[in-house]
């Protein structure tokens, strides 16, 4: 069983064809779907909720969250209450677009030593490289504890050495990651008290491999990331 999470505040514009394409494009059929909403107030949102919660039953789950925005404390919140033995963080502006992205995440993250694993994101309108991987540093002029790794680029271009194309270990960002449930847990979850917004990710990435975990990127898993 796998738990997906959501984290949301309104914006139906992005929330809806992402989990529409779950059902529609996942082959992968254990799984379940969590919403962590954030206070939402749009009226088509919460009419979509429910419609969700007829329509998919127990394999769908609303999580209030009615606190100041903490992306970290969202997270938190949605993994402490999953069903799954693995849980996937997604954001709500991504859409799967390939069917066995599931079972290949998964592939990775059954591995014993293996913590996150990330897949491979691309910007919708061009197909250009969103995410593959998140480097240590700032690219040059600019002010940054990490990056993503060959933004832009074509999503058919192999990147220096093949890296786009390689199963690698590298940090990834929870736009799309998957990880075990315990694993999650054992190393304390995001931290929501001093990373709320930006580089939680990145922070739990170091401390998976602090504890003897590799973060690892899937290239064969794809979705789009509106970002």
């Amino acid at each position: 069983m796998v738990s997906i999470i959501i984290p949301n505040r309104d914006k139906i514009e992005f929330l809806q064809p992402c989990i529409e394409s779950l059902p529609k494009r996942t082959d992968y059929t254990e799984y379940e779907i969590l919403v962590v909403d954030n206070d939402s107030h749009d009226p088509d949102v919460l009419q979509y909720y429910h419609q969700l919660e007829r329509r998919l039953g127990d394999k769908f789950r609303l999580l209030c969250y009615p606190h100041p925005f903490n992306f970290s404390a969202q997270v938190n919140l949605g993994v402490e209450a999953a069903r799954g033995e693995y849980v996937v963080l997604l954001n709500n502006d991504t859409e799967v677009i390939q069917s066995n992205w599931l079972e290949r995440m998964l592939s990775l993250g059954q591995q014993e030593n293996v913590g996150a694993v990330g897949a491979r994101l691309l910007f919708p309108e061009t197909g250009k490289i969103q995410h593959a991987g998140v480097m240590s540093g700032g690219l040059p002029g600019a002010d940054a504890v990490a990056h993503h790794q060959f933004v832009g680029m074509e999503g058919n271009d192999p990147g220096y050495m093949n890296r786009i194309w390689s199963m690698q270990r590298t940090m990834v960002t929870a736009a799309c990651m998957l990880i075990k449930k315990s694993v999650y847990q054992q190393v304390g979850g995001f931290d929501a008290t001093n990373l709320t917004v930006l580089y939680n990710d990145v922070d739990f990435c170091l401390r998976l491999e602090a504890a003897g975990y590799q973060c690892l990127y899937q290239p064969y898993a794809s979705l789009v990331h509106h970002h």
